[in-house]
C-alpha cells in the first residue's frame, strides 16, 4: 500500500567509475507514490484548490502569502485607528 507521505530512495550512480564503496557516487533519486502527482494533475485540469492557497501553487509561495498576510494586518491596523 503506497501513503501519500511515503517514498522510496533509489540511489542512482552519478557519472565517473562506478564504485559502491562511495556513496558520494550515487544520488538519491525518491520514487513517490501516484496519489500526490495525480492530484497535482487532477488540480492543473481541473482547479479545485482555493485562490488564497500559496503552496504548491504556480506563481505563489510562503513569500507572497507572508506579503498577503502583513497587507491584510496593516489594512485592520489602518481601519481600527481611523474609527
Amino acid at each position: 500500500m503506497c501513503l501519500m507521505r511515503e517514498s522510496k530512495i533509489t540511489p542512482v550512480h552519478k557519472k565517473g567509475p562506478t564504485n559502491i564503496l562511495r556513496p558520494t557516487s550515487y544520488r538519491p533519486i525518491s520514487v513517490t507514490c501516484m496519489s500526490p502527482m495525480l492530484e497535482s494533475k487532477i488540480n492543473t485540469h481541473y482547479y479545485i484548490l482555493s485562490d488564497d492557497q500559496h503552496g504548491f501553487t504556480h506563481g505563489c509561495s510562503t513569500c507572497t502569502n507572508l506579503l498577503e498576510c502583513l497587507n491584510d494586518v496593516t489594512c485592520i491596523r489602518y481601519e481600527l485607528l481611523n474609527k
